[in-house]
């Protein structure tokens, strides 16, 4: 049986926030003249069977920068629940 596998649409949706409890900031640590995020994004950008990149960020204004961060990375975002991380990936 020959099972052809199809990689259209294929989406990465990234969760990303600035409220971690353990290193608040983590994703906008600076490495290399860019933060974490960016760098994850530019990596995420060289996959050849991603068709598009969404980040799953907080409603939170705190994370406003990660939206914009987004923007700038010319990749989709998505605000959601601080609480319900399930429900920022549907």
């Amino acid at each position: 049986m020959n099972i052809e596998k199809n990689y259209n649409n294929v989406v990465c949706i990234m969760q990303a926030r600035t409220g971690s409890t353990r290193l608040p900031g983590k994703v906008l640590k600076n490495i290399c003249g860019k933060t974490v995020l960016e760098n994850v994004i530019d990596r995420l950008k060289r996959v050849k069977n991603i068709d598009k990149i969404v980040i799953a960020t907080t409603t939170k204004k705190q994370d406003d920068i990660i939206a914009e961060i987004a923007k700038k990375s010319l990749v989709g975002y998505f605000r959601g629940s601080e609480e319900h991380v399930l429900s920022r990936y549907y």
